[in-house]
């Protein structure tokens, strides 16, 4: 929820992962009362940001 303002879309797919309801997704659900709940099914992991390769990153230096 804190990342929302600065990578929206990221953040986004993170809650989605983590099966947040679109409607907690603001400042006014962070608290105990909507915690992530324990034994929640998750989907299979996906990558949400893309991958840095050292030689990629070699290069832009």
């Amino acid at each position: 929820i804190l990342l929302q303002p600065v990578i929206p879309t990221g953040a986004g797919q993170l809650l989605d992962l983590l099966k947040v309801d679109s409607s907690k997704r603001d400042f006014a659900a962070l608290g105990p009362d909507n915690r992530l709940q324990g034994g929640t099914p998750l989907p299979k992991p996906e990558g949400v940001f893309p991958r840095l390769s050292a030689l990629e990153e070699a290069s832009e230096i």
